[in-house]
């Protein structure tokens, strides 16, 4: 009986140090990915949180018109960590608003929002003062930036200001009865079309001690926020708000409810900070909160299948290696049971190495993901820092111990039931292929001579070895479609946008003209392009087979009238961006052409054909392809008439020439919006498509790291012009969605791009490998008579072989489970499936590439021997 029987594993692990080496990579990138997962989620989650504390406050909770005598019961419960009070003390009108200002909102005066806040409340809301402090007490006062210019002398920190405090009172509803409009927490306003009118309480002086940025993009508004201080000691009224943070964000909901019942308060007065209760798995909705979880468990269930993979083609395909070897041993008396402890402690030995290693690569891939977002130089990253967790790191080392000992269970098994007589006549792995016969394949003799019909019979004789193969590229194959679809799907959702809304957005021209405006714009240094968006108003008639059922499903009834046998598409538009910016659209065509020239002879348009919605059914978001358009499809298109009977005399035709995902700028340019069909034309279809109802506006988009300070001055310029000129500074708003944008991307990418890194790995171990056992074999057939250049030829057509072969299996398997994935990400928002097309090519040829290349080192050793000593050999 052999008693230190252990000792040969680690001499044959510093022997065969490339096999072993080969081993431990795949246990690392195993473990890493694992790893990196993990650190990831974490991390993101993380810096997410600081995001939202950054911009909405450090609380969960907002408990509102809350009595001063219940205030306690809140801010002492055991289950708050910290809390803020607040207090609405009133309006204070600024001045008139003009005409022009008021547009489609019956709002009599611009109004300050005067509130008063604790020193905790201004420790939990995000607001920061530029110049100057917050007030302590509550004649102190800080003001919005953007407010000053509307007091008749300017005022500084220091300076004192008296406003007139008192109640918007609002005619709402049909009895004419006025009610007192509530101020609402982060600057929301209400109007009415009835009436409104001022009505003043008091008159009080304040001490300006701070001016603070607004949040506001918009260079008109209505209601400024103010910051006044609160004295804790002098609680009096009933309208006061509680900001709250719990100790544990479990259950925060559950938590609110029950101190709102115990102190008398309603469910409308919580207020729930969903984006961050959402990044805690606190969202309301429990679809949402399941969908996560399962995303969650089907990306690691994948991971772990993919490290099994790695792994047991590794410890397989070294038992094979050691078949006469362990033959030896059971010839010497050695039992099952300890050639199957030998098979486990190699599978020790190699955890103890690889997941350490592993987990340290997974930290480190992180922090070189995260150094190159770094170099985007986004406040995001600012906050971002990875997050080590010991729970990961736990976590991965149990799932990369599990995944290695399933891996070498297997193996083990097949080790410890080798028979010593054929162990040491080395026919273990493969008996059976001697005495098989395969039948050879005309077909394939034709199509590719002898060499095709050897690799043929070759992948035929060895059903284990083909089995394995295959096993491993079909693996390589579905982890790619599988985690592609994934990063589609989160883009279909629209979790991570590439729109150009551009950086300024000009609304309101007042008296100037548009189209001097843009060509002006136009010649400014960075200005990337100027958009000239109009959009006119129409009726589209379309053969009702073009609208899909989803889309009626979603709209019953919409589509019900019917004009000449066609059927009316209302709420249509009329859409040019400018000739200059047609191109702009060619990364949203699905087909067709998008030609300026083309257009204008043959009276063309483009169509878009996906339509975002909401189903009523499902309580969900929903993603659809609404229309059913071919290339070279006829339209009829209404343009809205003053007078209905006008309707059917006003009908042009229009050629579809385009089919387009979604177009350009904000959602009403881009997407399909209330049941209606978006139609992008040329500037002149456009023409003679709208002869009125019709909307300009001006998106300006800056080249990127370009100067924004010249755009500026200029619509600064025009504003002192013409008061009636207004616009919206988008710069830093769209600089930053810009950049979220390109992380997402990496992180995605780059996710995907490791999956495919170890499927690349699993198909040259296995493939290499395969090659090398087969030593004796190809030299025999050398010794026979083929010529080198034929051997390669055959090995080629193998590989070639087990990819096609692998391609079925695995675009058949990756396509399951793409629709499997794609039912869990329904749960969040509703959208088409489609067969993974692109996804499943990319994969093949991919998998047959690393195939060829990894025949390719192996093969050249192999060729370069000595025959004679290559048949003496053992495989």
């Amino acid at each position: 009986m052999i008693k230190n029987y252990k000792q040969i594993t680690y001499r044959y692990l510093k022997v065969q140090k490339k096999r072993t080496i080969l081993t431990i990579i795949g246990i690392i990138l195993s473990v890493a990915l694992i790893t990196a997962i993990g650190t990831m989620v974490m991390s993101i989650r993380e810096a997410a949180i600081k995001n939202v504390i950054k911009r909405t406050g450090d609380y969960h909770v907002i408990f509102t018109d809350v009595p001063a005598d219940k205030i306690d019961k809140i801010t002492k419960n055991v289950e708050v960590e910290k809390s803020g009070i607040t207090k609405a003390n009133g309006y204070a009108p600024l001045r008139e608003t003009t005409e022009e200002e008021r547009g489609s909102i019956s709002i009599p005066y611009k109004y300050l929002s005067i509130r008063g806040y604790d020193k905790e409340s201004l420790d939990i809301l995000p607001y920061k003062v530029k110049e100057g402090r917050f007030p302590v007490s509550s004649d102190e006062i800080v003001l919005e930036k953007l407010v000053l210019e509307y007091f008749p002398k300017k005022p500084k920190v220091g300076d004192r200001i008296v406003l007139s405090l008192g109640k918007r009172m609002m005619v709402k509803g049909e009895d004419g009865k006025e009610t007192v409009e509530p101020q609402y927490l982060n600057g929301g306003f209400d109007y009415s079309d009835l009436g409104e009118r001022f009505e003043k309480e008091e008159e009080k002086e304040y001490i300006v001690v701070g001016i603070m940025e607004s949040d506001n993009v918009w260079y008109e508004s209505h209601i400024y926020d103010t910051i006044v201080g609160l004295d804790k000691k002098d609680l009096k009224d009933n309208n006061y708000d509680i900001y709250v943070r719990f100790s544990s964000v479990n259950k925060a909901r559950d938590k609110a409810e029950k101190i709102a019942k115990n102190i008398g308060l309603s469910a409308e007065n919580i207020q729930y900070n969903n984006d961050l209760l959402e990044l805690s798995a606190q969202s309301p909705s429990k679809a949402l909160n399941n969908a996560l979880v399962q995303i969650l468990i089907f990306i690691i269930a994948l991971v772990i299948v993919a490290t099994v993979a790695v792994i047991y083609n590794s410890f397989n395909i070294s038992i094979l290696e050691r078949i006469s070897q362990f033959g030896l041993l059971r010839s010497v008396g050695s039992t099952p049971k300890q050639i199957r402890d030998m098979v486990f402690k190699e599978a020790t030995l190699l955890s103890a190495i690889g997941i350490p290693i592993g987990l340290f690569c997974g930290v480190l891939a992180m922090k070189i993901v995260l150094y190159i977002i770094s170099l985007i130089k986004f406040d995001f990253v600012a906050d971002f820092e990875i997050v080590i967790s010991p729970i990961v790191f736990l976590i991965s080392s149990i799932l990369g111990l599990v995944t290695i000992y399933l891996s070498a269970y297997g193996p083990a098994k097949k080790a410890g039931k080798i028979s010593p007589l054929d162990a040491v006549r080395n026919t273990g792995g493969f008996k059976k292929e001697t005495f098989k016969k395969v039948k050879s394949s005309k077909l394939i003799r034709k199509l590719f001579g002898m060499e095709g019909e050897l690799a043929y019979k070759n992948l035929r004789r060895n059903r284990k070895r083909f089995v394995i193969t295959v096993f491993s590229m079909v693996i390589s194959i579905v982890l790619f479609i599988s985690f592609s679809s994934f990063s589609n799907y989160i883009f279909s959702i629209g979790a991570v946008s590439d729109d150009e809304v551009g950086n300024f957005f000009i609304y309101s021209p007042g008296n100037l003209d548009l189209n001097n405006i843009s060509k002006e714009l136009k010649n400014i240094e960075d200005v990337k392009r100027v958009y000239k968006a109009s959009m006119g108003y129409a009726d589209v008639l379309v053969e009702d087979d073009a609208i899909s059922p989803k889309l009626k499903a979603l709209n019953e009834g919409f589509y019900d009238e019917k004009r000449q046998g066609s059927t009316v598409v209302s709420n249509s538009n009329i859409i040019t961006f400018g000739n200059d910016n047609m191109n702009a659209l060619k990364p949203y065509l699905k087909n067709g052409t998008i030609d300026v020239e083309k257009l204008n002879s043959e009276n063309g348009v483009l169509v878009v054909t996906t339509i975002p919605g909401y189903n009523e059914k499902t309580n969900k978001g929903a993603i659809i392809e609404g229309f059913n358009f071919k290339v070279g499809d006829k339209i009829l298109i209404s343009e809205y008439a003053d007078d209905p009977n006008e309707k059917d005399d006003n009908l042009k035709e229009v050629k579809v020439m385009g089919i387009l995902e979604r177009g350009l700028l904000s959602d009403e340019y881009k997407h399909n919006l209330n049941g209606g069909l978006n139609i992008v034309s040329t500037e002149e279809i456009y023409d003679k498509l709208i002869d009125g109802h019709s909307n300009s506006e001006v998106y300006i988009e800056m080249e990127r790291e370009g100067n924004n300070g010249p755009v500026k001055e200029y619509l600064a310029k025009l504003k002192e012009k013409d008061s009636n000129f207004n616009y919206v500074d988008y710069s830093e708003q769209a600089e930053e969605e810009r950049k979220i944008n390109i992380i997402m991307n990496i992180f995605l990418y780059g996710f995907v791009a490791v999956i495919a890194l170890i499927s690349c790995v699993n198909i040259i171990n296995t493939i290499s490998t395969n090659l090398i056992l087969r030593t004796r074999e190809l030299a025999m057939i050398k010794a026979v008579g083929m010529a080198q250049k034929s051997v390669k030829k055959m090995v080629a057509l193998e590989s070639i072989y087990y990819g096609l072969i692998a391609t079925i299996y695995g675009g058949i398997i990756g396509t399951g489970l793409s629709y499997v994935l794609y039912k869990i990400i329904m749960e969040i928002r509703e959208f088409d499936w489609m067969i993974p097309w692109n996804s499943i090519l990319i994969s093949s040829i991919g998998a047959i590439s690393v195939a060829l290349i990894s025949a390719y080192i192996p093969l050249k050793r192999i060729n370069n021997g000595n025959i004679i000593d290559k048949i003496k050999m053992e495989e």
